[in-house]
């Protein structure tokens, strides 16, 4: 049934490995740095750079949306255009200040800095 179920789990994770293979960024060689983490709070964010890419991950688990504020240089300089590679469009925006993350419980999204 999952096979033909676009929506499935199965699909779902064929998805994400696929995106982890087109993105050298995603894959093990790829620099790792924390964005964003602390007790208790989401979302959980972190950057991966590799093969000229710089990409965000952001995580939150809890059943409630989150949104926080990240300074300006909390992510490289010159790379302002987030775009969604999977997960909530919109999740990582710039702003005048610097960036905000905004996602509803129980979502996530890559985004790939331009």
């Amino acid at each position: 049934d999952q096979e033909n179920d676009p929506e499935s789990l199965l699909n779902a994770i064929r998805r994400l490995v696929q995106i982890r293979l087109d993105h050298p960024a995603l894959c093990g060689l790829g620099d790792f740095q924390v964005v964003y983490a602390k007790p208790m709070r989401y979302p959980f964010v972190y950057l991966r750079q590799g093969g000229g890419e710089t990409m965000v991950v952001a995580l939150n688990p809890a059943n409630r949306s989150v949104e926080v504020s990240l300074p300006v240089d909390a992510l490289p300089a010159g790379l302002d255009t987030p775009s969604t590679v999977w997960g909530q469009p919109g999740g990582l925006t710039r702003t005048a200040d610097g960036w905000k993350i905004d996602l509803p419980g129980g979502s996530g999204g890559i985004y790939r800095l331009d």
